[in-house]
C-alpha cells in the first residue's frame, strides 16, 4: 500500500500479490516425508528412555528392597547369637560350659554386629542411588516410595524369546534409514533436469483517491503459471560430490543402527538364558531354605540337650542365614531378570503401569 505524489500525479497504490510452487520436482514431498519420519523416530527414541529410566528406577528399587531384606537377615543372626550368647554366658557361669565355647559365642555376637552394621550402611548406600535416579536426592526413600518393600508372588516364567520387532530402538532405526534414503534420492535427482511449476496471482490498483476513479475501476487480476526446467550444465562434480555423501551418511549411520539392532537381538536371547537359570536357582533356593530352616530348629533342640557341639551349632545357624540370603538374592535376580524381559518385549512401562492400577 503506497499513500503519496509521485512522478506521474498518482497519489495512492495498492498492490497485492500470491506465489505458490506446485510442483517443486518432489523437493517439499521427500522434505515433508523425511521430517515425519524424522519426528516419529525422536517419538520412539523417547519412549525408549522412558523405558530404560523407568528400568533403571525399578532395578534400584529391587537392590534395595534385597538390602532391607538382607538387613532382616542380619538382625534375624545377631538376635539368634545374642540368645545363645545369654544362655552360654549363664552356663559358663554356673559351670557348664568352658571358657572356650563362651569366647566363641561372643566372637560370633561381634561378627554378627558387624555383619549387621555393613548391611545397614548397604541400605543407606541403596537409597541415597534410588534418590539420584528419581531425580531427588535431597529427599529420603520413605517420601519416594508409596509402599513399604514386600514380596510378591512371581508370575509365570516366559518360555519364548521376547519379540523385538516392534520394539522402539527398532521402530526408531527403520524410520531413520527412510529419511536417509530421502536425502540419498533428493541428492541423486540433482543429476538430472529440475521441473518446477509455479502459480502467481496478484492485484493492482493505483489512482483510487483525488482523480475521481473508483476502487474497483482503478484496479486488476493478474495471473500466471510458469513452468521452469532447471539444469546446471557443469558445476565441477559438486553434485556428484554431494551424493556420494549422502550415500556414505546413509551407510555409515545404517551400519550403526545395525549394531543396535544386533545388540538388541543379541539381549533377547541373553535374556532367556539368565530368565531360565534364574527361574531354576529361585525354585532351588525355596528347596533349600526349607531343608536348612527345618535342619536348623532341629540342631537348636539337640544342642539343648547336650547331644550336638556348638561347632554342629554354628555351622547350622550360618547355613540357615546362608540359605534365607540365597532365596531374597535370588527372587529380586529373578524379577530383574522379568523387568529386562518386559523392557525387551516393549511392554515395560504397560505392565508396570498395570500391576499398579
Amino acid at each position: 500500500i503506497y499513500l503519496g505524489r509521485d512522478q506521474d500525479g498518482n497519489i495512492s497504490l495498492l498492490q497485492l500479490s500470491l506465489a505458490q510452487p506446485i510442483f517443486d520436482n518432489t523437493r517439499s514431498i521427500l522434505a515433508y516425508k523425511s521430517t515425519r519420519s524424522y519426528r516419529e523416530a525422536a517419538e520412539f527414541d523417547f519412549k525408549n528412555q522412558r523405558d530404560l529410566l523407568l528400568v533403571q528406577i525399578t532395578e534400584a528399587y529391587f537392590r534395595f528392597s534385597l538390602r532391607k531384606k538382607l538387613v532382616e537377615v542380619q538382625k534375624e543372626q545377631l538376635q539368634t547369637v545374642q540368645e545363645q550368647f545369654d544362655l552360654a554366658s549363664k552356663q559358663y557361669r554356673q559351670g557348664y560350659k568352658t571358657q572356650r565355647d563362651y569366647m566363641r559365642f561372643h566372637t560370633e555376637l561381634r561378627k554378627a554386629e558387624i555383619a549387621l552394621s555393613s548391611a545397614i550402611a548397604q541400605v543407606r548406600t541403596s537409597e541415597i542411588e534410588l534418590a539420584r535416579i528419581v531425580g531427588e536426592p535431597d529427599k529420603s526413600v520413605h517420601d519416594l516410595l508409596a509402599e513399604e518393600v514386600k514380596l510378591e508372588k512371581v508370575a509365570h516364567v516366559p518360555q519364548e524369546a521376547p519379540n523385538t520387532e516392534h520394539h522402539s530402538i527398532r521402530e526408531s532405526a527403520r524410520r531413520n534409514v527412510y529419511a536417509l534414503g530421502n536425502s540419498v534420492k533428493q541428492a541423486w535427482m540433482k543429476n538430472f533436469p529440475e521441473i518446477f511449476l509455479n502459480a502467481n496471482a496478484g492485484y493492482l490498483s493505483s489512482s483510487f483517491l483525488g482523480t475521481g476513479n473508483t476502487f474497483r475501476s482503478a484496479g486488476g487480476v493478474e495471473w500466471s503459471v510458469a513452468l521452469n526446467i532447471q539444469f546446471n550444465l557443469w558445476d565441477w562434480r559438486t553434485r556428484y560430490r554431494n551424493y556420494r555423501k549422502s550415500v556414505a551418511t546413509k551407510a555409515q549411520s545404517t551400519a550403526e543402527l545395525e549394531v543396535g539392532l544386533n545388540q538388541l537381538s543379541a539381549q533377547s536371547q541373553q535374556v532367556m538364558v539368565d530368565l531360565g537359570n534364574a527361574a531354576r536357582v529361585f525354585s532351588m533356593s525355596q528347596d533349600l531354605l526349607n531343608l536348612a530352616q527345618n535342619s536348623y530348629r532341629s540342631l537348636v533342640t539337640e544342642y539343648r540337650n547336650g547331644n550336638v557341639s556348638y561347632v554342629d551349632l554354628i555351622v547350622g545357624l550360618r547355613d540357615y542365614l546362608s540359605a534365607r540370603t540365597e532365596f531374597f538374592t535370588s527372587y529380586f535376580n529373578l524379577r530383574t531378570h522379568l523387568l529386562n524381559y518386559e523392557y525387551l518385549k516393549g511392554t515395560v512401562y504397560e505392565s508396570i503401569y498395570e500391576k499398579d492400577s
